[in-house]
């Protein structure tokens, strides 16, 4: 085996391999205990100098859609993924420990835990929950620049009006959050969630007042960053599934064609993956300019 170059996220490591593959160059990704980056180490020294072009074009270029299409088919029938892929860690999406991952991505739980407390006072006591429209709901501009209430434009994320509408966005926050905040920190998490809150609720009620709540222009701005960073940095570890971003842009054009039974916020949801998109490129193009090592 020959070991020629590592990363220090899986995604970016696997996908190189799977490309590999297709091209009939042997290769595994092996995880180095000391540091927890990957290696790809090819296994013929006549793949050598074959590998190193392809590599080279990668790091040039690594959202080009050849190396996607790659992930998804299948490896060559003598070298399964099954045989492979290491033993991930703990801390690997799939393998780890739940209570783990929940204290090391304390924010994303501690926003997740808030808004189930205020879910729970809400719809259980009939007397708080006074309370909690009072300030959480969010109040026309005019009104606000009198009362400098101004936490109320991000309040409206924690309000939620049923089960399956907290579930679901509690699980896409879940998701989303966790990988944020693990591969970019607590501060990237937090920037993501004021800026789409704040953005996705002032649309919303420009567009329709302010009986309106949830986190769900919250979790479509964070869908629309991490879809754009998995496909202009895959380097950066972070990936959703086609599937998976099929079901949010179907969901979302399901909303506005306004045939479920249920009233949804359409102008949150579509703000909310606006800004996340645009705050993608534009940490793309804020980290093209930093100096590189």
């Amino acid at each position: 085996m020959h070991k020629l170059v590592h990363f220090q996220q899986a995604r970016p490591a696997y996908m190189l391999m799977d490309f590999l593959l297709t091209q009939g160059i042997e290769c595994i990704v092996q995880e180095d205990e000391q540091d927890g980056s990957f290696w790809l180490a090819v296994q013929h020294d006549s793949d050598i100098e074959k590998a190193q072009t392809h590599i080279r074009a990668f790091i040039e270029h690594p959202s080009d859609p050849k190396y996607q299409a790659a992930s998804w088919d299948n490896p060559s029938p003598s070298t399964p993924k099954s045989q492979v892929r290491p033993k991930r860690r703990k801390t690997d999406w799939g393998q780890h420990d739940l209570v783990q991952t929940a204290r090391d991505n304390w924010w994303t739980s501690g926003i997740l835990l808030f808004n189930v407390l205020i879910f729970l006072v809400y719809n259980i006591f009939p007397s708080m929950s006074l309370w909690v429209g009072a300030h959480f709901f969010i109040a026309p501009l005019a009104e606000l620049s009198t009362t400098h209430e101004w936490w109320r434009l991000v309040t409206p994320a924690f309000l939620h009006f049923s089960a399956l509408h907290i579930i679901f966005n509690l699980l896409w926050w879940w998701i989303l959050g966790t990988m944020i905040e693990k591969q970019l920190g607590k501060l990237m998490l937090i920037a993501i969630f004021l800026i789409t809150a704040i953005g996705a609720h002032v649309t919303q009620l420009l567009a329709t007042g302010p009986n309106f709540g949830g986190m769900s222009g919250v979790v479509y701005g964070l869908f629309g960053f991490v879809w754009f960073i998995g496909w202009l940095r895959p380097q950066w570890g972070m990936y959703l599934q086609p599937q998976l971003i099929g079901f949010m842009l179907v969901w979302l054009l399901i909303g506005f064609v306004d045939v479920l039974f249920v009233s949804m916020a359409n102008e949150a949801y579509l703000s909310g993956l606006i800004i996340g998109c645009l705050l993608a490129l534009l940490l793309h193009q804020l980290s093209n300019k930093l100096p590189t090592k």
